[in-house]
Order: C-alpha cells, then sequence, then structure tokens
C-alpha cells in the first residue's frame, strides 16, 4: 500500500452534503475518503475532481450503491474504478 499524505478536511463530492477527510496518496494517483455520510472508499484522483462533479443526483447514489456493496470487511475502503465512473456518465 502506498503511504499517504494526512488528511484535509473537505465536503465530499460524492454526496456534497457531509465532511469528509480527503487524503492523497504519494504517488497522486488515488484519494482516499472518509466520508460521515458515504463511508470510507477510494478513487482515481481524476474521478474524483472531474467526474464526480458531473454527476446527476441518481448517480451519485448509483456510485454510492456500488461502494456499500463493494465494501467487505477485508477491504473496508473500496476502490471506485475510473471506467465504472465513465459508465455511470454515460447511462445518463
Amino acid at each position: 500500500m502506498t503511504e499517504s499524505e494526512p488528511f484535509a478536511m473537505s465536503t465530499c463530492r460524492l454526496c456534497r452534503t457531509a465532511d469528509a477527510k480527503i487524503r492523497f496518496t504519494v504517488d497522486l494517483e488515488v484519494i482516499d475518503v472518509v466520508c460521515e455520510g458515504c463511508g470510507r472508499f477510494r478513487v482515481a484522483i481524476t474521478g474524483y475532481n472531474l467526474r464526480f462533479d458531473s454527476l446527476s443526483a441518481p448517480q451519485r447514489l448509483r456510485v454510492l450503491e456500488y461502494v456499500r456493496m463493494q465494501r467487505e470487511p477485508s477491504d473496508p475502503s473500496p476502490l471506485v474504478p475510473a471506467e465504472f465512473l465513465q459508465q455511470v456518465i454515460a447511462s445518463g
């Protein structure tokens, strides 16, 4: 696992309502998110900054459902693949 920089506080870009701790990995490819509403997840930096901002409310719910379904005791912070975000956006 790649070491990460310390957390910064921000509003979660997925739910847009809750406070979230955001941590950029050292290689700047993945962001670790700990959101009060969404829980823990990881996402490619381009997916978090660009794609999350363009999601509609139903699309945000679809991504959140994906995060919750992927969460397991062995992986409490699932990765949201950029390909999945592209599919969600393409599906309208």
